[in-house]
């Protein structure tokens, strides 16, 4: 097992190309994104409206939830539901996009399509927490990731790992860690190598 940390970009370009980085073949994405004080401000944002996209479902949801600004979250709790059309109406923006396992089913979510996706919330102030994962063993069983590459506006970091237990081998990130450095991404000392 080691893990690599980097410094996370500041810069909304500079976290895009970070998430172009993460590779096409990886078995999917998770991702936890809030609005922020700014969004609110604006008066756009559709408060406590969360929309999750689900890799195996064939379309998102809209949930109520207590959401606050990204830089106020500390608890998420579900609550009632509220309709497309209250978003439309104010022509806004949701207070947070939950995407879970997008691109394990690649007939309905490329991870091509999900990094799209992030990147557009990112290009518009999103924040949170964005995980790419790849697997060595067969689908049914979820729980076998074998490397890691994840993205915190919690933490301030961006982590890069993998576990000898199911296959997960530093030389199969040498790219990612190649490409993330080339962008001139600051690496902190690693935890574990």
């Amino acid at each position: 097992m080691g893990t690599f940390v980097y410094e996370l970009p500041r810069e909304k370009e500079k976290l895009s190309e970070m998430i172009d980085l993460i590779p096409s073949d990886w078995a999917w994405i998770d991702a936890h994104l809030f609005a922020t004080r700014e969004h609110y401000k604006s008066g756009r944002v559709v408060e406590k409206i969360r929309i999750h996209y689900h890799g195996k479902k064939t379309g998102p949801g809209l949930y109520g939830t207590d959401d606050r600004p990204f830089e106020e979250e500390e608890i998420i709790r579900e609550r009632k539901f509220k309709c497309f059309e209250e978003i439309k109406a104010v022509n806004g923006a949701l207070s947070s996009v939950y995407m879970d396992k997008l691109g394990i089913d690649k007939s309905f979510f490329s991870i091509d399509g999900a990094k799209q996706l992030i990147k557009g919330f990112l290009e518009n102030g999103y924040k949170g927490e964005i995980e790419a994962v790849k697997r060595t063993q067969p689908e049914e069983n979820l729980n076998n990731i074998c490397e890691r590459f994840k993205i915190s506006h919690f933490s301030g970091f961006i982590l890069i790992d993998w576990l000898g237990c199911f296959d997960g081998k530093k030389e199969n990130l040498e790219e990612l860690i190649e490409k993330l450095e080339k962008a001139g991404i600051k690496r902190q000392v690693p935890l574990l190598s």
